[in-house]
């Protein structure tokens, strides 16, 4: 394995954060979590890069042990904007900024992008070993990365859907195959 790509999908067992499960929670793949989340560690162990997209970066972030709202909506606040859209994958439907400074920062060489945003579950705080790269308007954390690993990151929105119009998507990509090929080397 070069490196460790976490896709999207269900929300995540609250258990494995501490918590009861909200009215709000979805469906849940306890086995899914578990399975990733020793995906993670073998990763890390072994200096391997890892991209969470989504629940990616969710999972991520709980297996480091940070914690997650299960719910922006009933648990963020009334400011919280929409970030399930209505709108096609490739739509970019809201502003991210990007903290400058961060690998991502790096990486995408922007302080403000536009996403796709596909999620009503999002990290809440980052684990002692993660730092936010990245948040919108209303303050949801759109990214993570280690403070401690090359290549650590984690994104909320999903750059496979914006892959063949959005810039910033190629350069997230680019990033981790460049990263899983120079262990390569």
């Amino acid at each position: 394995m070069d490196g460790l790509l976490l896709s999207g999908g269900d929300d995540i067992e609250p258990s494995f954060f501490g918590e009861s499960p909200h009215q709000k929670m979805g469906t849940i793949e306890p086995g899914r979590d578990l399975y990733e989340m020793k995906l993670i560690e073998y990763a890390l162990e072994a200096g391997k890069p890892i991209l969470g997209i989504c629940r990616g970066a969710q999972i991520l972030n709980v297996q480091q042990g940070g914690t997650m709202y299960q719910d922006i909506y009933s648990q963020h606040g009334d400011s919280t904007m929409k970030h399930n859209q209505d709108a096609a994958k490739d739509y970019l439907s809201h502003k991210v900024n990007i903290i400058e400074g961060t690998k991502l920062h790096g990486i995408l060489g922007e302080t403000e992008i536009r996403t796709n945003s596909f999620h009503h579950q999002a990290n809440k705080y980052p684990a002692e070993s993660l730092q936010v790269s990245a948040m919108t308007e209303d303050s949801i954390v759109e990214a993570v990365e280690s403070t401690e690993h090359d290549f650590v990151i984690g994104i909320q929105w999903h750059p496979e859907g914006t892959y063949l119009v959005d810039e910033a998507s190629k350069k997230i990509f680019r990033a981790f195959i460049k990263a899983a090929a120079q262990l390569q080397r």
